[in-house]
């Protein structure tokens, strides 16, 4: 069994492919909650939320996010209500699952109960769970301003950079604890996956996870890096020579394009590029591979 550490479109994109040569039951996803919110009364948790429509076959991948034919209704009556627009408008089906999630929260329950109960009823064999249970926000910081995660990657959407100079400052009462049930399924994994994605923003706050990278310690973890900035340094990007060498020490194996300008010492060269269906399947059987030969 793999364990995916996952959050954002390209890492929905490669568990798609691995849904093409394992079977769902041998695939987990640890799922990133620092970024939900709260709003009109309900708890979105748009990373969490993804997985089970990708995994229940609704979910829209022309965008890589939402329930594919999705309305919203609900969301334009409300901005004329409010007369204004929401920045993370919520498709009808969508707030349906939201309200589904927080009456079982009001009840008592937690977001591990949530998203099992989810997963029964819409059929998914494969375990997707979020990373805690505790409440807890990240924000990005660039240029003396902090952004929710969900914000940050609209507003610089096309300033890839953007990811490398923000710092990430974590919000919490305490620190968040890892679920019974993520260390049972990370015991269980004969393989740790994480990435590709915006890794400061979504893989990170996972980490951030009280014991999380400890758990990582006696497992076989590998790590897809995006492409850096061309322009690298230590000096000019310190947060993101932060996250290399927090990558670095739970990783056995680190993947890098094979196009990547900045060259990790001891990194494997794959075509990490996802944008077809072949590219995200030839990735995803090559990982397998390293997966495999290690096991022998």
């Amino acid at each position: 069994m793999i364990t995916v550490i996952s959050g954002g479109k390209e890492s929905l994109k490669l568990i798609q492919a691995f849904r093409n040569i394992l079977y769902d039951d041998e695939i987990s996803v640890i799922a990133n909650t620092s970024g939900c919110f709260w709003t009109d009364g309900n708890l979105v948790c748009p990373d969490l939320d993804d997985l089970i429509y990708l995994f229940s076959g609704n979910l829209n991948t022309a965008q890589w996010r939402g329930i594919k034919g999705d309305s919203f209704s609900t969301q334009k009556l409300l901005n004329k209500i409010s007369e204004k627009d929401a920045f993370f408008p919520i498709g009808d089906k969508e707030r349906a699952v939201c309200i589904a999630r927080s009456n079982i929260l009001r009840n008592g329950g937690n977001i591990t109960d949530a998203a099992k109960y989810l997963c029964r009823f819409f059929k998914i064999t494969s375990k997707i769970l979020p990373g805690t249970d505790n409440r807890y926000s990240v924000y990005a910081e660039i240029d003396d301003c902090l952004y929710p995660p969900t914000e940050f990657r609209e507003l610089f959407c096309d300033d890839y950079n953007a990811e490398f100079r923000a710092s990430v400052v974590i919000d919490c009462k305490k620190i968040p604890q890892m679920s019974e049930d993520v260390i049972d399924i990370i015991n269980k994994s004969d393989a740790v996956i994480i990435g590709p994605e915006r890794t400061n923003t979504i893989i990170l706050p996972i980490l951030a996870i009280r014991h999380f990278r400890k758990s990582l310690k006696n497992k076989f973890v590998i790590t897809i890096l995006p492409n850096l900035p061309a322009d690298y340094s230590d000096e000019k990007y310190p947060s993101c020579m932060k996250m290399l060498e927090i990558l670095r020490s739970v990783s056995d194996v680190i993947i890098q394009d094979i196009k990547e300008e900045i060259n990790i010492e001891g990194s494997v060269r794959l075509n990490t590029t996802l944008d077809s269906w072949h590219k995200s399947e030839s990735l995803a059987w090559e990982i397998m591979s390293i997966v495999r030969s290690k096991s022998r």
